[in-house]
């Protein structure tokens, strides 16, 4: 029996390792979320290339508000604490910390995949560097790097990779999610529905690796068909039924402490299952015919014995809409999603919502908690408009979430970064709300941006997207340079128009000879792109020209073939 799960261990090991195999020989991750004051794991795949190397010394470094706590070199048979030190090359930037693994002792030969563990701790930050460098030596001679290009040696001029890493401050919007203990269940199935698309997606923490979370069930035989789980290097882990016609599962790192969004798109149209983490399509099914949306169990369980997981923002929903517009809605408690429709949402804020009316939702839950969340649910930005009203502008706004906000703030700049508040108003709680301002207009400012601060109850801020507008210029629009430039064979030209106008876009030669007419039409403010290819055109210097009833404006542009 120990011979068979040392074996399954060895084999899955093996797996998740051979997935970041290729020309580059080390593959990184880290959590898309952060919260700005919780401890989070970076992970580090590498090969050892090198048939004599005998040792790896490694160089990290942190921001100084990033706290490094641990270590873990893990291997298929071994999972070690690597002891680090802090180098005398720390400076105000943070510290730099050095770390030897012995090769030979550790049994990491050539053309061996491990993986190294590093466990960090935030504090308050908004933003952080993760920067680091490995070397495989042989005595003092270096082989080689950890890092895709070579650099001098780190002994004497080291040469990090840097990675950026973001956070979020939690939001008191987040409210209560539910924590699941060993033990702990909640079995979901949705009847009397007749759908094309299912989507059903939340939030999902986990707090120890080896953590099984969530079994898709076929609700009339009770067969498990879909197993979702993590294993022993933190990777995600989908087990199928064999006669499922299925794609190679995508490896997927998930940090301890950090929060995951899941999307699970069932469409019984075509007979297909795909989970995504994130964007990132983890794994792709085909599902039998019969299957409808009444015979699939959503079962949220813990069946380890150590083990804890938190649970947050669970929604079921009519899907009639393509999957990245309905990723835009992951981090808001309110779903918009044109034709979509939500069928049921579960925010987890207490257990009266599990109560629900058994003729169209059948729930049975056990030993579930509820706990303080730190999920990454924000509220929603209200939307701005302009008007021009003779020489004042009218600026309207409405939509986000109103219930949770305290004040707007109306905010104005001249560059987009600088901005300063200009009025502030109460907000009335109404859903159907419309709040205006006035400014007037300032022909001394070529452009005027404007944003909506809005300041909820908990102090949290989130903003409008800016809007902009030109104060009386000659110009009413702005031509960016072509890009890429040099081009082969395909550029972009990119016009941002400060208002409604026709506009006619022409190619021409140095000779001024007509080669294209790219566009000739009615366009509305704001930005729009065009795509030019030069296929049929030889090498050279070549004219764009954007015009206007009132305006144009000519760039060069380079074609290298």
């Amino acid at each position: 029996m120990y011979k068979k799960i040392y074996i399954l261990f060895i084999l899955t090991a093996a797996y998740v390792f051979a997935q970041f195999s290729g020309e580059n020989s080390c593959n990184l991750t880290f959590p898309a979320n952060i919260n700005s004051n919780a401890a989070f794991d970076i992970s580090l795949i590498a090969s050892n290339p090198f048939t004599n190397a005998d040792k790896l010394i490694l160089y990290f470094k942190t921001s100084p508000r990033i706290n490094f706590r641990s270590l873990e070199l893990r291997t298929y048979n071994k999972f070690l604490n690597i002891p680090c030190r802090i180098t005398n090359l720390a400076d105000e930037q943070g510290n730099l910390y050095r770390a030897e693994i012995d090769l030979i002792k550790n049994k990491i030969v050539s053309k061996d995949y491990f993986q190294l563990l590093f466990n960090m701790k935030a504090e308050n930050s908004v933003s952080a560097d993760f920067e680091f460098s490995g070397i495989f030596k042989t005595g003092n001679e270096t082989l080689g790097y950890i890092q895709s290009s070579p650099n001098s040696d780190p002994e004497d001029t080291l040469k990090l990779s840097s990675f950026q890493l973001k956070f979020y401050k939690p939001q008191r919007f987040a409210d209560n999610s539910v924590q699941f203990v060993p033990g702990s269940q909640i079995n979901i199935v949705l009847n009397n529905y007749e759908l094309k698309k299912l989507l059903t997606e939340f939030w999902i923490k986990i707090s120890n690796k080896k953590t099984d979370f969530l079994k898709i069930i076929n609700n009339q035989s009770g067969e498990v068909l879909y197993d979702i789980s993590i294993n022993s290097f933190q990777m995600l882990n989908i087990q199928s039924k064999d006669q499922f016609k299925q794609e190679p599962v995508n490896p997927y790192f998930l940090s301890r402490g950090s929060w995951y969004h899941f999307s699970i798109l069932t469409s019984f149209e075509d007979n297909n299952l795909r989970i995504y983490c994130g964007k990132t399509l983890i794994g792709n099914y085909t599902i039998p015919s019969f299957m409808r949306p009444g015979n699939l169990q959503w079962n949220f369980t813990n069946d380890s014995q150590n083990a804890t997981f938190q649970l947050d923002l669970l929604r079921f929903i009519d899907f009639n809409t393509d999957f990245e517009r309905s990723y835009v809605n992951r981090n808001y408690l309110n779903f918009i999603g044109d034709s979509s429709r939500v069928l049921y949402q579960f925010n987890f804020e207490d257990e009266d919502e599990l109560y629900a009316p058994k003729e169209s939702i059948d729930i049975k839950y056990n030993r579930i908690r509820f706990t303080k969340s730190d999920a990454p649910i924000f509220a929603r930005a209200p939307e701005l408009n302009i008007n021009l009203l003779g020489n004042i502008y009218e600026l309207t706004w409405s939509g986000g979430d109103y219930k949770q906000t305290k004040t707007y703030a109306l905010e104005k700049s001249v560059n987009n970064s600088d901005y300063r508040q200009i009025s502030e108003v109460q907000a009335d709680n109404d859903i159907e709300k419309e709040y205006s301002l006035v400014d007037t207009k300032d022909p001394s400012a070529e452009v005027i941006y404007y944003r909506i601060k809005q300041i909820n109850i908990d102090g949290s801020i989130v903003y409008s997207s800016q809007v902009k507008i030109g104060q009386g210029m000659t110009e009413p629009f702005i031509v960016e340079q072509n890009y890429p430039n040099p081009f082969n064979p395909r550029t972009s030209i990119v016009v941002d128009l400060l208002e409604d106008s026709e506009v006619e876009i022409t190619i021409y030669n140095l000779e001024g000879k007509e080669i294209s007419r790219l566009f000739k039409g009615f366009l509305t403010k704001g930005n729009h792109k065009f795509s030019f290819d030069a296929s049929e055109l030889p090498s050279g210097v070549y004219l764009y020209k954007v015009s206007t009833p009132d305006f144009s404006n000519t760039k060069k542009m380079i074609l290298t073939k």
